[in-house]
């Protein structure tokens, strides 16, 4: 699970990996914050490599009602490129 200290790192994988054809959203701009009301640290699970972060999922329930608390969405998952191709 990530950590509070790993939002810059995370917000820097962001950065770095969003591109048009996987994002609706624009790219997140300098005031952008990966962890906020929506996202919290509990709700990332990272991928950790020699030299820091490579990848995350950011999990969330698919419905704010009680009968889906066993479900679980994937909002957001993400892995630095240069790592895929080395595998």
């Amino acid at each position: 699970r990530a950590e509070p200290s790993d939002e810059q790192a995370l917000e820097a994988l962001d950065r770095a990996t969003w591109n048009s054809l996987s994002s609706p959203a624009p790219p997140p701009g300098p005031e952008w914050r990966f962890f906020d009301e929506k996202t919290r640290p509990a709700d990332v699970l990272v991928e950790v490599a020699d030299d820091g972060i490579a990848g995350y999922v950011r999990l969330g329930r698919a419905h704010e009602i009680g009968a889906s608390d066993h479900v679980c969405t994937i909002n957001g998952l993400t892995k630095l490129s240069h790592l895929l191709a080395s595998r």
